[in-house]
């Protein structure tokens, strides 16, 4: 995965605030071949960080990172996606 959207980014810092979690405490994104899901967790060594507002949002693992490389988690019509930025596509939610 390559990151997030400004709208992703802004959307889960609201929900880390929503539930008042710690700064610590970030979401973590996870995918399967029978879809994705975010989840509160901690940082785990070898994560990849993504960081809105000065703030750290996202968790992705090593194997998240390699099935979703080239894609970015984006926020749209009331839920997360992924879009593939190189070729201006929704790739899914």
């Amino acid at each position: 995965m390559d990151g997030i959207t400004e709208h992703a980014g802004h959307r889960l810092l609201t929900l880390l605030k929503e539930v008042d979690a710690p700064t610590e405490k970030c979401m973590r994104f996870l995918r399967a071949n029978d879809g994705s899901e975010l989840t509160f967790d901690n940082k785990r060594e070898h994560d990849r960080v993504s960081r809105h507002a000065d703030r750290d949002v996202l968790l992705v693992d090593p194997l998240t990172m390699e099935r979703c490389s080239g894609l970015k988690l984006d926020y749209r019509s009331g839920g997360f996606c992924l879009v593939c930025p190189a070729k201006g596509r929704l790739i899914g939610g």
